[in-house]
């Protein structure tokens, strides 16, 4: 093909595209002018919608105020009477009063003293009764009476009326502490005197 043949026919070609694009033209005019007459028809019958632009949705209905309640003349919980609040008081403070606890025997302490005390100082009997006192100590690991346990004042306590009663302490026995101080001792002439001492207001 000549260079004077090539151009005839790019020369038609540009042509034909022309007039395509001359007719696609017509037709995109002619669509925008339907839908701008459907939008006016549109808006024509609904005058709150806008003309252009997607439809703006309904709005929300606004909430209507709570009605008021009227006052009323019931006290709060923080509110209560005098009366009933001091009352209240009362009985919580009541309740919260531990219980008067009855009258407790006396420490081992003491009673030791008491019966220390009632020899002559200085006499066999004032020394005799120190070294009971102090084997009983020893006994349970205590060098003087405030290093002896809590736990272990009931024994003391028990072995020490054994003591005063002129009966024998075995430390090893099987003693039981619950019972009676003079449990397994047969009453003889010697144990009758002792018991008829006036010992007994030491464990008072």
């Amino acid at each position: 093909m000549s260079l004077e043949q090539a151009l005839t026919a790019n020369t038609e070609a540009m042509t034909a595209l022309a007039a395509i694009m001359e007719k696609v033209a017509h037709n995109q005019e002619r669509l925008l002018a339907g839908q701008q007459a459907a939008i006016e028809k549109v808006a024509a019958g609904n005058p709150d919608k806008p003309t252009r632009g997607r439809p703006k949705k309904n709005p929300e209905p606004e909430a209507e105020p709570a009605a008021e309640t009227p006052a009323t003349d019931t006290p709060t919980t923080s509110e209560k009477p005098a009366d009933t609040a001091s009352g209240e008081a009362a009985a919580t403070t009541a309740s919260e009063t531990p219980a008067a606890a009855p009258d407790a025997p006396p420490p081992f302490k003491d009673v030791s003293k008491r019966w220390l005390d009632k020899a002559e100082k200085g006499s066999d009997e004032h020394k005799k009764r120190g070294v009971a006192i102090m084997g009983i100590l020893g006994h349970f690991g205590a060098g003087k009476m405030s290093e002896l346990k809590p736990e272990d004042e009931d024994k003391a306590m028990f072995f020490l009326k054994r003591h005063v009663k002129g009966l024998p302490v075995n430390y090893d026995a099987p003693y039981d502490f619950a019972g009676d101080p003079l449990q397994d001792e047969p009453v003889v002439e010697q144990v009758a005197e002792a018991a008829a001492e006036d010992d007994d207001d030491l464990f008072c």
